[in-house]
């Protein structure tokens, strides 16, 4: 955040630009629509971006020799794509990251 932006989490500027609007869940999804379509919402993206970096993450790592080396390599793409996302690991496997 820069100095004399409020402390919102997501906001931008009116249309005359001299004041900030606050921008909820709901607005970015409705624009996001506008723009795409009702069949994906701003969760889509989210989980599109967890489930690549987890496959950047799977490729990158050695090919694992037992059940042992591949838990603990998902556990570790985990933990990096949860760090990246602002979750934690249980979440980021569960909601961001496609199993497929």
């Amino acid at each position: 955040r820069q100095d004399g932006r409020p402390d919102r989490l997501l906001v931008c500027r009116n249309s005359s630009g001299d004041d900030w609007i606050d921008l909820r869940a709901d607005d970015v999804n409705a624009r996001f629509k506008e723009l795409v379509g009702d069949e994906y919402t701003i969760k889509d993206l989210r989980t599109w971006h967890g489930t690549v970096l987890a496959a950047a993450a799977f490729a990158a790592a050695k090919e694992p020799t037992s059940k042992t080396r591949v838990k603990k390599e998902t556990s570790a793409v985990m933990k990096e794509v949860a760090e990246e996302l602002g979750n934690t690991p249980a979440v980021a496997r569960k909601s961001y990251v496609d199993p497929r």
